[in-house]
């Protein structure tokens, strides 16, 4: 009998999760060592910078009980002074039936308070502020020192790392170094995947590779749509009417009414969108197949995700997000894993004109500096598109075309009708938006 065959979702649990966090946390331990970062020199920073903050929470709750008690005094001046006035009101209606003692106790009590709050209360007030941000200004410098410290460990993160450790504990899962226009081509023409996508959509996170023969490939596009809103605005208008009162008289007053005015404005608005694609050869015809991505997942391998100051949290975050990552993208590409080896019979061309195709150049001017490509007067988020014109055997020449909108405000006079039968304009703010767009010649080298 042959053996069962395994569900590629049950093997996770069974096989790779243990075996990634064990490859993850050997990672991790290598990366240390290589960056020289001593670990126990950062705990020491670590132990202070937390010793800080605790005095800081500590000053901030005394300012607090301070504040409190001075406004528990001011609270109890006010009193002793109402008591007072009270009392010197009295004596003076009762022209000095009552002694003169009460009022003037009270306010002395009153003035003693003040003078409390003068001289003693505010100025611990300010003391404790003063030290609140010399300590935070302590803090501050501690925690320059840390990240100084594990500085040379971070620089050793990249992007590529999550893609690397999911590819060696699954080697099913094959990741290219970067998506090559070979591997597009495949994609392109044998299963239609699209040449290039309009202004309205740039990649800005792309990963291919293959499984068991299979291409695949794993997008995140920012994307532009238009959406409208409703601006508001009124103003107030007066004019004459008429009733009759009781006798039948017909009586002029004045009214007034808010009139109220709508314009609904047209905008860009901005989304994103990640998605898997991989070719299948359904009844002998190749198709591309494109499965949606819950955008609350994180695909990009972005290093952000376990930036830290202190080595314990970085090394928390490095192997929490790794993990997460594997078995994102394995639960992914789990139908491939589980499909039949496809014997590809793809003919490539002999020779292309650029070494990375256009979703890879996308992906890449996508991780530079966005104020670069920005186009003047723009005032929106810029969709980054290219075209490759020139390649050597280690670069690609491509133009970079960013796409804008010029906000261009306006005001629009509505004309409303009223109680009294016209109508009146009443002024609401909106824009409209221009197309702006600059190019931007760069090279991008095929090795990152």
């Amino acid at each position: 009998m042959p053996p069962a065959k395994h569900n590629p979702i049950d093997k996770y649990g069974e096989k790779y999760e243990a075996l990634h966090q064990s490859i993850v946390c050997n990672y991790f331990d290598n990366l240390l060592k290589t960056s020289g970062v001593d670990e126990a020199e950062n705990q020491n920073a670590i132990t202070k910078i937390e010793a800080t903050e605790k005095n800081i929470v500590k000053l901030n709750s005394s300012v607090k009980w301070e504040k409190f008690v001075k406004a528990f005094i001011i609270a109890l001046a006010a009193v002793f002074f109402a008591i007072g006035s009270l009392y010197a009101f009295i004596f003076a209606l009762t022209e000095a039936k009552i002694t003169l003692l009460i009022p003037v106790e009270t306010f002395i009590f009153g003035a003693l308070l003040i003078w409390l709050i003068i001289k003693k209360i505010t100025p611990e007030i300010k003391v404790l502020k003063l030290n609140i941000m010399r300590m935070e200004n302590l803090r501050d410098e501690q925690i320059d020192s840390a990240k100084s410290q594990v500085e040379p460990l971070l620089n050793l993160f990249s992007g590529q790392i999550p893609v690397k450790l999911a590819g060696k504990t699954c080697p099913d899962i094959k990741f290219d170094e970067a998506f090559d226009i070979r591997r597009y081509d495949c994609l392109h023409r044998k299963y239609g995947l699209a040449e290039k996508s309009d202004f309205h959509s740039s990649a800005v996170y792309v990963r291919s590779g293959e499984i068991n023969e299979i291409p695949f490939c794993i997008f995140k596009t920012l994307n532009q749509k238009w959406e409208t809103k409703t601006n508001k605005d009124s103003k107030t208008i007066r004019f004459y009417d008429y009733e009759f009162d009781k006798e039948g008289v017909e009586q002029e007053f004045e009214r007034r009414e808010e009139v109220n005015g709508s314009v609904i404005e047209a905008f860009p608005a901005y989304f994103y969108k990640s998605f898997l694609v991989y070719g299948s050869g359904k009844d002998s015809k190749p198709v591309l197949i494109t499965e949606q991505i819950d955008e609350n997942l994180d695909i990009t391998g972005d290093t952000n995700n376990y930036r830290h100051y202190g080595v314990a949290e970085i090394r928390k975050k490095f192997i929490d997000y790794n993990n997460l990552y594997f078995k994102t993208i394995y639960h992914l590409l789990a139908p491939l894993l589980d499909a039949p080896h496809e014997q590809q019979d793809f003919v490539y061309l002999d020779a292309y004109k650029s070494n990375l195709c256009c979703y890879e150049h996308e992906y890449r001017v996508n991780q530079m500096d966005k104020s670069l490509f920005a186009p003047p007067f723009s005032a929106t988020t810029n969709i980054l598109k290219t075209r490759h014109y020139a390649s050597d055997k280690e670069n690609d020449k491509i133009l970079v075309t960013a796409y804008g909108f010029k906000k261009i405000p306006r005001t629009v006079n509505v004309p409303v009708l009223a109680d009294d039968n016209q109508y009146h304009e009443v002024p609401v703010d909106s824009c409209d938006y221009s197309l702006v767009s600059k190019e931007t010649d760069i090279t991008i080298k095929v090795r990152q």
